[in-house]
């Protein structure tokens, strides 16, 4: 037993307690915010106040989760997510959320942003497929509803180049 009490107490003397967040992380969580609600219809940033008003909704947590008692519209997790990602600086694609591809999140609750304009670089949203039970794959677009660029699966800034092609 002293054993085990020496290692506990080695192991608290080096972890260390995870960090407060910041409030420059909540300063550019607003600012993530007002920029993608800049590229959307008002249609659709009409939608978002709504379903953030519902329940107070209107926070994010240090995680990126929206607060409420209830679950958001898909379309209201999908924009809190992008805001998360930007507000760390973590959002590698081009940060808008046009009309057309918000109304497949809201139409379709399980649409994903898995492909992406390779011209653009504007995520777009498929449904993906499972195999078991068999579901296909729903494509909504075939080209990027802004630039009428490819759409293809992934990023254009994610290509790596493969180990078996290097010399």
């Amino acid at each position: 037993m002293a054993g085990l009490a020496r290692r506990l107490e080695a192991l608290e003397r080096t972890i260390q307690p995870a960090a407060e967040p910041s409030l420059d992380y909540y300063d550019a969580s607003i600012v993530a915010w007002d920029e993608l609600l800049q590229t959307m219809s008002p249609e659709h940033v009409e939608i978002i106040r709504d379903d953030l008003m519902t329940d107070g909704h209107a926070a994010l947590d240090w995680h990126g989760h929206l607060t409420a008692t209830r679950q958001a519209l898909h379309l209201t997790r999908i924009m809190s997510h992008m805001t998360f990602l930007r507000a760390r600086g973590q959002y590698r694609a081009r940060y808008a959320l046009p009309a057309a591809i918000a109304e497949v999140y809201l139409d379709h609750p399980e649409a994903t942003p898995l492909h992406a304009c390779w011209e653009c670089g504007l995520y777009i949203p498929i449904r993906p497929g499972l195999t078991q039970p068999y579901r296909p794959v729903i494509k909504f677009f075939d080209s990027c509803p802004e630039c009428g660029g490819r759409v293809a699966y992934g990023h254009p800034q994610e290509r790596i180049e493969s180990p078996r092609t290097r010399d």
